[in-house]
């Protein structure tokens, strides 16, 4: 079985009409809205989606303001799915209809489990030139002039105990540990992609940081 990646990350807002003017800024590809919902996806499939912050769908916000409420992670197949749900029941687990499973990690944050179809994303990296490594040779550059993000790489949350986050993570859900910062955030990947994380623990151990929690910022490529 494996977690293909972050299928969809899921916020709840004050100001719907500003928040969805960002991701249209932002150059994501719009798919459909409302006064109360706004989902837009990239290439690979991976959507945002935007709703009010009162929105009783949602799960309970674990701070003030408005905030990504719910990490969704995409599952290869609905066996896998089955086999993954099994091992966070104990975890305020629900299911909706169409099989995507609802659950909040030891962490307190929110996270789901959905089948899905991911695409494949054909990329063209601009030649670059290094010592002893020439790629582009009087050639004109490429200009552009916006950018569209293919796909949703990370997504980072604050935690009191960083180990633990990642240590439910590894043996719930079958992640593997990237990167050790040590004392300061873990880094993992999940077992179905190929980036360098899907997900990444900051220490909310440091003075700045005292009292943090929740969602910190998410990533794309």
């Amino acid at each position: 079985m494996a977690i293909l990646g972050i299928e969809s990350l899921v916020f709840g807002v004050e100001d719907m009409a500003l928040c969805t003017r960002f991701w249209d800024d932002f150059g994501l590809n719009p798919l459909s809205r409302s006064a109360d919902e706004a989902v837009w996806d990239v290439a690979s499939g991976s959507r945002v989606i935007v709703r009010r912050h009162d929105d009783p769908a949602l799960p309970p916000s674990v701070t003030t303001g408005p905030t990504m409420r719910e990490t969704v992670f995409g599952v290869d197949t609905p066996q896998a799915l089955d086999a993954l749900a099994a091992r966070v029941q104990d975890c305020a687990m629900r299911r909706d209809r169409d099989g995507t499973v609802h659950f909040t990690a030891p962490d307190g944050n929110h996270y789901g489990l959905r089948v899905w179809a991911k695409k494949r994303v054909i990329s063209q990296p601009d030649p670059v030139n290094a010592p002893d490594c020439i790629q582009r040779l009087n050639q004109h550059r490429k200009w552009r002039s916006r950018a569209r993000p293919k796909t949703i790489n990370h997504a980072v949350y604050f935690s009191e105990d960083y180990v633990g986050a990642y240590e439910f993570f590894r043996d719930r859900l079958g992640f593997v540990m990237t990167d050790h910062a040590r004392a300061n955030g873990i880094f993992a990947r999940a077992d179905g992609t190929h980036e360098h994380h899907t997900i990444f623990w900051v220490t909310t151990a440091h003075p700045p940081l005292h009292g943090k929690r929740g969602f910190n910022h998410c990533a794309f490529g």
